[in-house]
């Protein structure tokens, strides 16, 4: 299918970009484990990140069938923080977050979704955020060097990003909250010290001059594999 490439700009940002993309496309080994993705469906996204956050319409669970040759179901996101200077908390790009996943399996009969009992939660954490030396520590910067466009604040942990990085996929297998054949319920919620985040108004020296509200950027998709053809 067709694939886009976007680079977006805060209104407040000034700086001047020129992108370069570069797709390095390779062949699948041929000792490739049995299992390969067959689909992939896209979950949640972020929104602004305040008492209202979990309410949003986009957060509400959704149910996707899964085909009775599924063999393995994870759920891929891509979670970061942005916004400081507008709340005690400092949220989010420098506040600790958490991104929980709950997965259940259900079956729709007459139009009513039955879900199982049982639901797993898969929780992500955006540690480091707020560490003085958070972003400094990440994958050997000290030794690779950074790139040079933060002036002095390129080693403050940050909520899953880094200055001049990307954003790491985060990966969990959830096969064992499933079962091939049926519907899997999915939910979600954000959280900040593991309840809904109500932000508290900035006051005082803890405000940063030019602050921006906080904002949870995200993707998330439930990717199902199926055996590889040939194998079994």
């Amino acid at each position: 299918g067709v694939h886009k490439f976007v680079l977006s700009q805060p209104e407040w940002s000034q700086q001047r970009y020129r992108p370069t993309v570069t797709l390095v496309l390779s062949r699948r080994a041929k000792d490739e484990k049995e299992a390969v993705p067959a689909t992939s469906t896209f979950l949640f996204d972020g929104g602004a990140f305040d008492a209202g956050y979990n309410k949003l319409p986009s957060h509400a669970p959704l149910r996707i069938s899964l085909p009775h040759d599924t063999v393995k179901v994870e759920i891929h996101s891509m979670v970061s923080g942005h916004g400081w200077g507008s709340t005690e908390e400092n949220c989010a790009e420098f506040c600790v977050s958490q991104h929980r996943f709950g997965v259940r399996p259900a079956l729709q009969v007459d139009d009513q979704t039955y879900v199982g009992p049982h639901e797993g939660f898969y929780t992500q954490t955006l540690s480091g955020a707020g560490d003085d030396m958070g972003c400094s520590s990440k994958d050997g910067v000290l030794l690779k060097g950074v790139t040079p466009n933060q002036y002095g604040t390129w080693q403050y942990g940050r909520a899953g990003w880094c200055p001049g990085g990307d954003v790491r996929p985060w990966v969990v297998d959830v096969t064992d909250s499933v079962r091939p054949g049926m519907d899997v319920v999915v939910s979600y919620e954000g959280m900040f010290n593991g309840s809904d985040y109500k932000p508290s108004k900035c006051h005082g020296d803890a405000c940063g001059k030019g602050g921006t509200s906080p904002m949870i950027s995200m993707q998330s998709f439930l990717v199902v594999y199926k055996q590889k053809p040939g194998v079994g």
